[in-house]
């Protein structure tokens, strides 16, 4: 569980598929989105540009830098134990993924 203090890279694996086979994701835009509530989905300022980080083996994961120090989010102001929902979203075409990846806890 990361510090609210601490400037990290938040990373999410994503795979994409055609056909069974498994493709290079890395040439689509992606962006991620951290949303506080529990029944809130991302809207268009939610989202912040995020890069791709290659895994080795063909896979990759987007990651976002996230921290009071030049992080795209900031949550070094709150207090005690939060739970962000973390969301991914992969511009290609004609197919946009939006994923639900799943929350994570900040102190």
């Amino acid at each position: 569980m990361p510090s609210r203090l601490s400037t990290e890279y938040w990373k999410v694996p994503v795979t994409g598929t055609v056909n069974g086979t498994t493709v290079d994701v890395s040439t689509d835009p992606v962006y991620m989105a951290l949303i506080t509530s529990p029944s809130a989905v991302p809207t268009d300022t939610d989202w912040h540009v995020a890069q791709w980080e290659n895994l080795g083996g063909g896979k990759y994961a987007a990651r976002l830098l996230v921290g009071p120090e030049g992080g795209a989010v900031d949550f070094s102001t709150g207090t005690g134990l939060t739970r962000v929902y973390v969301w991914v979203k992969v511009t290609d075409n004609p197919e946009v993924p939006v994923i639900n990846a799943g929350a994570m806890y900040i102190a």
